[in-house]
C-alpha cells in the first residue's frame, strides 16, 4: 500500500549534493551517499512496500538514471532490503522498497520493513550477487 507523505515540503533535487552515481557502484563511497539521501526522505512523497510479492524481470538489469538511488540494506534475520528511489517531478522521489532473501526469493520471514523510517534503521550492504544494476 503506498505510504503518501505530501503533507512534507520537498526539498529540490539539486540541494542534495553527491549522488551515488558520482562514485563506482558499489563503493564505500557510493553507499554512504546513497544512505544520505535516503535521510532525506522529505522529498520522498510516495513510498510502495512491495515485499513478499514474486520479483518480476529478475533477470533483467536495473536501470539508475540520476538523481534516481538504488541502497541496499541488511535486516536482522539476514534479508536483504532494497530501496529504488526515483524522481517523479524535480525534486520528488518515490521509493520502491523490496524485501527478499539473499538469494532472491520471496520473502516470508519474521523482519519485514513496514515503513522508511524502518529502513532508515539498517545497516547498509553490498547489493546481492544476483542483482545487475546499470547506471546511465
Amino acid at each position: 500500500m503506498p505510504i503518501n507523505r505530501s503533507d512534507k515540503k520537498a526539498l529540490p533535487a539539486t540541494t542534495l549534493g553527491a549522488k551515488p552515481g558520482d562514485f563506482a557502484v558499489g563503493s564505500l563511497e557510493s553507499r554512504a551517499t546513497a544512505r544520505a539521501m535516503l535521510h532525506h526522505s522529505q522529498s520522498i512523497t510516495k513510498a510502495l512496500i512491495s515485499s513478499g510479492l514474486p520479483r518480476m524481470f529478475r533477470e533483467e538489469a536495473i536501470i539508475i538514471r540520476p538523481p534516481d538511488t538504488i541502497a541496499y540494506h541488511l535486516a536482522s534475520d539476514g534479508s536483504i532490503v532494497e530501496v529504488i528511489c526515483r524522481e517523479y517531478e524535480p525534486g520528488q522521489f518515490a521509493a520502491n522498497i523490496d524485501q527478499t532473501w539473499q538469494d532472491g526469493s520471496v520473502y516470508d520471514g519474521n523482519c519485514w520493513v513496514h515503513s522508511l523510517e524502518d529502513v532508515e534503521k539498517l545497516p547498509a550492504t553490498e547489493p546481492p550477487n544476483w542483482v545487475m544494476i546499470e547506471r546511465r
